[in-house]
């Protein structure tokens, strides 16, 4: 017995399973993108970042001369603090020491 094939009917039969497998295996891609991470080498060029410290003192800044996130390069005043309150220190550690070096 012989069957009758309608060209026609079987390059559409092939196209709609091509079809139905691109489709699958983007479906699968797709799943497989999201479940592992993909990895590749990343170049970073970066600029030498050096721990800062500073040295914890007590007063009024009188002046700012930076905004966050601008560029700071090295020995650049970022503040200043009023120093009246040192300068008064100062002068009061010097009389101290005067007066016990006179008690001698």
């Amino acid at each position: 017995m012989k069957v009758k094939v309608d060209k026609r009917k079987a390059t559409i039969f092939v196209l709609v399973l091509m079809m139905l497998f691109i489709i699958v295996y983007g479906i699968f891609m797709i799943k497989h993108r999201l479940d592992y991470a993909i990895t590749d080498a990343v170049f970073v060029d970066t600029e030498n970042i050096n721990n800062v410290g500073f040295q914890r003192v007590n007063g009024k800044i009188i002046l700012m001369t930076k905004k966050e996130g601008e560029l700071v390069k090295k020995g650049e005043v970022l503040a200043k603090i009023d120093s009246r309150t040192y300068e008064l220190i100062v002068r009061e550690l010097k009389a101290k020491i005067a007066a016990k070096e006179n008690k001698r």
